[in-house]
């Protein structure tokens, strides 16, 4: 057995010690192993050279521009709305006190 054998689980074994995990195992016939960021810096080149990313990208951003149009209009419409609504709401009771009297006192008969 050599003095690090790479096993099937990813563990290095070596004589005589307990095994040690994949992530921390030397260097190997001269070859250094990929880093995390050489790996994240592949996923960024590969990200921004595929079109596919680019195209999620906008997809997203003209989803968020569509929401917060959608929220403006409401605010704008749940405002005027409110106002109208007043001004209905006291004319209906302004006519219904001329009518019937506070708490329909001018009703008769009972």
């Amino acid at each position: 057995m050599s003095l690090h054998a790479l096993g099937r689980e990813g563990f290095v074994f070596s004589a005589g010690r307990v095994p040690v995990p994949r992530s921390t195992t030397p260097v190997v016939c001269g070859r250094e192993k990929e880093g995390i960021t050489m790996k994240a810096l592949k996923n960024i080149r590969r990200f921004i050279t595929v079109e596919d990313g680019l195209v999620t990208v906008e997809w997203v951003a003209l989803t968020a521009g569509m929401v917060v149009a959608a929220v403006a209009i409401g605010f704008v419409v749940m405002s005027n709305t409110y106002k109208a609504s007043s001004k209905i709401g006291g004319n209906v009771l302004t006519q219904t006190n001329s009518v019937y009297g506070p708490n329909g006192s001018n009703l008769k008969g009972g």
